[in-house]
């Protein structure tokens, strides 16, 4: 696949829109952008870090394995304009979790030799990658708060505030539609819960008029007023 659409779509608002207009092109020049189908791996836990990747549409999961190699959580989600990759390659490191497209995805790789090359020479990228990376690791400490501090209910409604701007429409009534690209086995295991213990949660949630679940699809009646009674105790 052509590599035009590589970094020129996100540059202004990523770590990339520090690149010059020949490192621009040398990246478009050598950069692989292929399509990836909902369920195929992009990458494996524990594989060699051979470049970074970088996602143009579509959203990809990145995925925590046991010692026997079984899918057992859904850590996080990229979506596009996000790069897969960048700490183990500023690390030395392999994988530490395994990426897999959500639905059907563009993702474009270049090889970490390119990127080592580029780094070197453009100091200023290499400090965003660092602020990336770091910001990364925090959100992952937040995340882990959050998964042992605050309740279920919580936690799905910052789910929901996350797929709010990529997956929300507004309909004549005024409430947010959400057309979510998650099963809720999966939307379970990225906020660290049991199956069960969210559908609990979701029949309360349209049981107390908060918002109504059909399928995939949720409509939040007032997403604003919900956001705003989650108390300091992760209780609404």
């Amino acid at each position: 696949m052509q590599a035009d659409c590589f970094v020129r779509q996100y540059r202004q608002t990523t770590e990339w829109g520090v690149l010059s207009k020949d490192e621009l092109n040398r990246i478009d020049d050598v950069a692989v952008c292929r399509i990836f189908e909902a369920g195929r791996g992009v990458f494996r836990d524990d594989d060699p870090c051979r470049g970074i990747y970088y996602v143009t549409s579509g959203l990809v999961g990145i995925r925590k394995s046991d010692p026997q190699g079984n899918s057992v959580i859904l850590w996080r989600l990229a979506f596009p304009g996000n790069t897969l990759g960048l700490r183990p390659l500023l690390a030395g490191e392999k994988h530490r979790g395994g990426a897999e497209a959500l639905e059907t995805s563009t993702i474009c790789f270049v090889s970490a030799a390119v990127v080592r090359d580029v780094l070197k020479k453009n100091p200023v990228l290499e400090h965003r990658f660092l602020q990336s990376a770091a910001r990364a690791l925090g959100e992952a400490e937040e995340v882990y708060f959050e998964n042992v501090t605050q309740s279920v209910r919580t936690r799905l409604a910052h789910v929901l505030s996350i797929f709010k701007d990529h997956n929300g429409r507004t309909d004549d009534d005024g409430a947010l539609v959400l057309e979510l690209p998650l099963t809720w086995r999966n939307i379970s295991a990225l906020i660290g819960v049991r199956p069960e213990s969210l559908s609990r949660v979701i029949r309360k949630l349209d049981e107390e008029g908060w918002a109504h679940f059909s399928g995939r699809t949720v409509v939040v009646r007032d997403f604003d007023r919900l956001m705003g009674e989650i108390g300091p105790d992760g209780r609404v």
